[in-house]
């Protein structure tokens, strides 16, 4: 089974890149995508219900993932949406994301060798997409004329909003001032920083223990790509996780001095890059800021209109924006999605399954068990990806944080061990 959540991870990772490839040889039919689609998302549901059955191994992440499943379901069968049923079907997947990868975690990643194995595979595979992206950010008629993609993503994902007209491709495939941003194996730069952020993280945790020079590289590209991504909530992401898991991580052959000199090297080499962010960012001299100040403001302003009842299913969320419709609130955060289609409780219900996660994976991380380090990088993950509440939706987005759910669910599945007995006087 593990074999198969390996498999599953690689194929979500490469789906869009490899799915547009096929789709512009000769006029693909969109059925061939189609069916690359179904294999894909039957996969997931096939270990995501091998996963409802080991759920048992954390009762409590168990309860709270059942408790926000069941607004899903209730809205899923009552509400009523102005949306088409295709636009309603695809939300209430994106809702349901989230707990169906945490299982797929709990069945498939049930020791923490196979937790070690899978931190590597995501950090070998951010690796690669880093790479491809320094390739891909100069060689923007690789999307445009070898890919098409952008006829891929209107034809096949029904992206109709958000593009830019001179190259038909997403405006985030381009920052301030026009510069190009990295869309690596994953083919959207939003994407790729988030799921750059995760492997970061995941690759030092796994590998600077007995790999040390390994596990720098890839932190280094890691980090380049998330540079090149342009991607500021994954810039947050790593601020916030990276610290996290470096100072409450190895202690031991001075493993901390080691990590806070890191730390300063980063800081340093950085510094011009983020303080130029900040700059644009503060000073609103980018469309993007004002757009997710402003997002923010309506989200808030509205909230009073789903304190009891959501919107229904459909009226919110990411799907809705790329159909062109008309969404409810202002967008441009997980836990607001989640809040105007599913109500106030619904909300309160997905940040409590959130939260029980996190504080699981603590648990684990304190020496309780097997598997610290992973335990601890994956907490310090669901710290940095909690920003993804109010200023984005990765936290939905399967290409860009379906490692992080996958290996929180091994992580909840990790057996805690029993205090040793003390010894008789």
């Amino acid at each position: 089974m593990t074999a198969l959540v390996f498999a599953y991870t690689i194929m979500v990772t490469a789906f869009d890149l490899f799915a547009a490839w096929v789709y512009a040889q000769g006029g693909a039919d969109l059925e061939i995508v189609t069916a690359f689609r179904v294999v894909r998302d039957g996969l997931a549901a096939a270990l995501g219900l091998w996963g409802l059955a080991h759920v048992r191994r954390n009762p409590m992440a168990g309860l709270a993932m059942a408790a926000y499943a069941l607004f899903i379901v209730v809205y899923a069968v009552f509400s009523e949406a102005r949306m088409d049923s295709a636009l309603v079907n695809a939300s209430i997947v994106r809702l349901a994301l989230p707990a169906v990868l945490v299982m797929i975690g709990m069945g498939g990643l049930n020791d923490e060798k196979a937790l070690t194995r899978y931190a590597v595979l995501v950090a070998g595979l951010s690796c690669v997409s880093a790479v491809f992206g320094v390739w891909d950010i100069r060689h923007t008629e690789f999307w445009t004329d070898t890919l098409e993609y952008g006829y891929y993503l209107h034809d096949v994902k029904g992206i109709t909003t958000g593009f830019d007209s001179r190259w038909l491709l997403p405006f985030n495939f381009f920052g301030y001032e026009y510069q190009r941003r990295a869309a690596g194996l994953v083919a959207a730069p939003l994407a790729q920083g988030s799921l750059l952020a995760v492997g970061a993280v995941l690759g030092y945790a796994a590998l600077g223990r007995k790999y040390l020079p390994v596990a720098g590289l890839v932190l280094a590209l890691c980090l380049l790509g998330v540079w090149q991504s342009g991607t500021r909530g994954a810039f947050l992401m790593v601020a916030l996780a990276l610290p996290i898991y470096m100072l409450g991580g190895n202690r031991e052959n001075g493993a901390m001095v080691r990590n806070l000199a890191i730390m300063a090297l980063i800081a340093g080499s950085a510094y011009e890059t983020l303080a130029y962010v900040v700059s644009y960012s503060v000073s609103y001299a980018d469309g993007s800021t004002i757009g997710h100040v402003d997002a923010l403001a309506r989200n808030l302003e509205n909230l009073d209109e789903v304190l009891l009842m959501g919107k229904g299913i459909g009226m919110a969320g990411t799907d809705t924006s790329s159909a062109g419709q008309e969404i409810a609130g202002g967008g441009e955060g997980a836990l607001f999605s989640v809040i105007y289609q599913l109500g106030l409780p619904g909300g309160i219900a997905f940040l409590a399954f959130y939260i029980v996660c996190a504080m699981a994976a603590l648990k684990r991380a304190r020496g309780m068990s097997g598997g610290h380090d992973i335990a601890l990088a994956t907490f310090a993950l669901t710290v940095g990806l909690a920003t993804s509440m109010i200023i984005s939706e990765h936290l939905f987005s399967l290409s860009a944080t379906a490692p992080f759910w996958i290996v929180l669910g091994g992580v909840l599945g990790l057996p805690l061990k029993k205090p040793e007995a003390k010894a008789a006087p």
